[in-house]
Formats: structure tokens, C-alpha cells, sequence
């Protein structure tokens, strides 16, 4: 019944929303209201109670089970047996205490969630790559200047320090996120473990060498600066697009070798094996065994110096050039454009899905809210008047629910006796200025 009448709410609301929008100035009340808010920190007064965890437990556990109806897939089952349900559950569950309880450390907090101190951040990732790059310009037996020892032990501290700073700020819960735990690595292993620990003890010059390597990774982090930087979204969005080709890249292999394969094989039976080419010593180092023989016929696909290849054989052999037009034909020109043509179409789906999902995700995002705030409405309504008064109003300060709905609003708590006065009429606040009233002062988010 809450749904339903959610989503009636929804559709009837996005039409007014957006007539009320073109229609220029807010009334008074609104615009009041739109000032004072912002981007502000959800302020919470104290932490969850037993009953109250239990509740996000099992909303949690909701989320990651099956549907009824529908039976469990062998990655759940593997995920029950081995604990891996159990610490997903776990994660979720501090995630979200770390979000709805006041901080332990609200200064962390305060840094971590700052959009300077990820530029800072990004910067040093840049700076640390510079020498990381000048370092790997001398060779072993070269003199290095001693600055560059020093400026590495110098970023991994503040890289430590960091790490830190985002562990304090969100807990262990923290590291379970795929970026999140490829930046631990990255601080630790080849950071932490190599810099401070194996250099210093003069560890065996190959496997520190090999393990150096992995320095290079820490490039890498700078792809959470697309992530997290409004200003690098566009970056962001071209690195997506690249990690979403892999799945076709991998299959373009797949095929790419299979007509390599096919057409080597021939080449061997038809030229390679000719008596016109057997003693020809170049037609032998280009197709004598099926590994050269494919790989001559990848640099004809590439048409890298391919004439080289193919006038020789032509010169010899005539017969020899219907082949090599079938070949180039194929996967030289047909194969390569049909890739190209492939990944471009790919990459217009993707951008197209990304926008749709963008426009679900605020329309289940709102569908939630408005829920959230209607079941928050109703039990606050004890005399089901459809309407809260001041008092009835006051005791929504302490709900849970309500923390986490002005979270997602991004309104302050403490300003919630000032939206009382904006919103009410006549010393009461109806259920349609309730929801309304806390959608439109969230601006166009939604």
C-alpha cells in the first residue's frame, strides 16, 4: 500500500516538480528554505540502538539473498559456506553505521570527505609518478641523485599517512571496496614494504628489483581522482569506457587468433611447403612452423612492412597473391573496420545506459525517499489526522529513518524546527507539504 501510493506520488510529483520549476520564482517560504540549505553534513545525535542494528542487519541480508521464488546461484551457496555472506553482511553493516552514528573522529572525517584534500592527493600521485619515471631513466650502474630516495621515502609517508586518515574516517569497512583495497596494496606493498623494509635491508638485487616494479602501480591510483573529482568526470567516464571493452577485446583475440590459426596453416601447406619456396630461406623464416607463420600473417592483418613480406612470394609465385588478397580481405580490412565499428556502437550503448541509469537510480532514489517519508509520516500521525503537529513534529528528531532520509537530502537535522515553520499552515504540516516540501528543498538532486 506504501509503495503504491509512493508511486503514484512519484509520477504526479515529477510533473508538478517540473511545472513549478518553469514557472521562475519560488514563493517566500521556498526561497527561505532553498538559502538555507546546501550542502550540509547530516548531523546525528547518538548511536544506533541493539533493536535498531538488528534492523539494517537483516535489510542488509534482504538485499544479498535471493528473491523468493528463486533459487540460490552456486556463487551465493560458495558465498554462505565460506563465510564471505557472513563479512559482506558485516561491511554493509558498518558502512552504514559509519554513515547514520556521529564520527569517532570527526576531524578525519572532515578530511577524508574533503574535495581539497583529494586534489592534494591527486597531485602527490602525479609528482610521485615523475619520479617514478626518473628513477627508471638511470640504469643499474649509474649514479642516482640522493634527492630521489629521499622523495620516495617521503610520498610513502604521506601516502601512509592517508591511508590512515581514510581508515580512521570510515573504519575498517573501508578496505573492502575494489579501489579502496587496491590503494591499501599499493601503500603496503610496494610503498611500505619495499621502500622502508627490503631497500634498507639489502635484500636480494633480483626479487627487489621485481617487487620495485610494483611502484609503478601507484600510478594507477590516480583513476580515484576521476572517480572522485567533479572536474575530472570526463576522464572518468573515458577510463569506464575502456575497462568496459574488455570483454570484447578478449573475444577480438579469440577470433583474431582463430583466423590467424586457419590462414597459417594454409599458408604453410600452400607456400611454405611449395617446391617453388623450399629452399627459400626467407618464404621459411616467415611461414617454415605455424608460430612465425601466424605471426607474419598478424603483421600483414596490421599491414606493418607487409609489402616486404608479399612481393618476394609474388615475384616467384602469382598464384600466391589470390591468397594474400583473401587473407588481407578478411582480416586486414573487413575484420579490423567490423572491430572498430563494434566498439564504437559499444561505446554509444554504454554512454546511452549510463545516462539511463543515472535517470533509475534518482527515480529509485526518490521512490525510496518518498516511502521512507510517508511511513515516517504515518507513525508520527498518531491521531491519523493527516496532519503533525509541532509536537508530533519533535519526535521525529530521534528516528532513525529520518537521519538517514535528510542524509540522502543532504539537510540538516538541526534545522528541522525551521522547516516546520516553512512548511506549516495553520500550525499543522500535511503529509503532501511533508514530502513535498522536503523533495523541493533539495533542489533538482533528485
Amino acid at each position: 500500500r506504501v509503495c503504491a501510493c509512493a508511486r503514484g506520488r512519484v509520477e504526479e510529483d515529477d510533473e508538478d516538480f517540473e511545472d513549478d520549476d518553469s514557472d521562475g520564482e519560488d514563493s517566500p517560504s521556498l526561497a527561505r528554505g532553498r538559502s538555507r540549505m546546501g550542502l550540509v553534513k547530516s548531523k546525528q545525535n547518538s548511536k544506533l540502538s541493539v533493536e535498531e542494528l538488528l534492523e539494517i542487519r537483516e535489510d542488509i541480508l534482504l538485499e544479498l539473498t535471493p528473491l523468493p521464488g528463486f533459487s540460490e546461484s552456486p556463487w551465493f551457496r560458495f558465498q554462505r559456506w565460506t563465510g564471505i555472506l557472513e563479512l559482506r553482511i558485516r561491511t554493509g553493516l558498518k558502512q552504514r553505521r559509519i554513515n547514520l552514528e556521529p564520527p569517532v573522529w570527526p576531524l578525519f572525517r572532515d578530511i577524508d570527505r574533503s574535495l581539497t584534500f583529494e586534489i592534494f592527493i591527486a597531485c602527490l600521485i602525479i609528482l610521485n609518478g615523475g619520479t617514478l619515471l626518473m628513477d627508471l631513466m638511470y640504469r643499474e650502474d649509474e649514479q642516482k641523485p640522493s634527492s630521489l630516495p629521499l622523495l620516495e621515502g617521503l610520498f610513502v609517508l604521506v601516502f601512509l599517512l592517508e591511508w590512515n586518515i581514510r581508515i580512521m574516517s570510515n573504519s575498517w569497512a573501508w578496505v573492502f571496496d575494489p579501489m579502496n583495497a587496491f590503494d591499501t596494496f599499493v601503500v603496503w606493498v610496494p610503498g611500505v614494504l619495499t621502500t622502508w623494509i627490503l631497500i634498507p635491508l639489502d635484500f636480494d638485487a633480483d626479487v627487489l628489483r621485481k617487487i620495485s616494479v610494483l611502484r609503478v602501480l601507484r600510478i594507477g591510483r590516480i583513476i580515484r581522482a576521476f572517480r572522485i573529482v567533479p572536474e575530472l568526470a570526463s576522464l572518468w567516464t573515458f577510463v569506464c569506457g575502456m575497462m568496459s571493452c574488455m570483454r570484447l577485446i578478449f573475444w577480438m583475440g579469440v577470433i583474431i587468433s582463430a583466423i590467424l590459426f586457419i590462414f597459417a596453416v594454409g599458408a604453410r601447406e600452400a607456400i611454405a611447403k611449395s617446391t617453388i619456396f623450399a629452399e627459400d630461406d626467407l618464404v621459411q623464416s616467415h611461414f617454415g612452423d605455424l608460430g612465425s607463420s601466424m605471426f607474419t600473417l598478424f603483421q600483414i592483418m596490421t599491414f606493418d612492412s607487409w609489402s616486404q613480406i608479399v612481393r618476394p612470394i609474388l615475384y616467384r609465385n602469382v598464384a600466391a597473391g589470390a591468397f594474400f588478397v583473401f587473407f588481407i580481405g578478411i582480416a586486414g580490412i573487413v575484420l579490423m573496420n567490423l572491430m572498430t565499428a563494434v566498439v564504437l556502437q559499444q561505446t554509444i550503448e554504454k554512454a546511452e545506459a549510463d545516462a539511463e541509469a543515472v535517470a533509475q537510480k534518482r527515480r529509485k532514489q526518490r521512490l525510496k525517499i518518498i516511502t521512507q517519508l510517508y511511513e515516517i509520516f504515518m507513525d508520527l500521525d498518531e491521531d491519523r489526522s493527516g496532519t503533525l503537529t509541532r509536537e508530533e513534529f519533535n519526535r521525529i528528531v530521534g528516528d532513525r529513518r529520518l537521519v538517514e532520509v535528510m542524509g540522502m537530502l543532504e539537510i540538516d537535522l538541526d534545522e528541522l524546527s525551521e522547516i516546520f515553520d516553512i512548511l506549516e499552515e495553520n500550525g499543522s504540516l500535511t503529509q503532501e507539504a511533508f514530502i513535498r516540501g522536503a523533495l523541493r528543498m533539495h533542489g533538482n538532486a533528485l
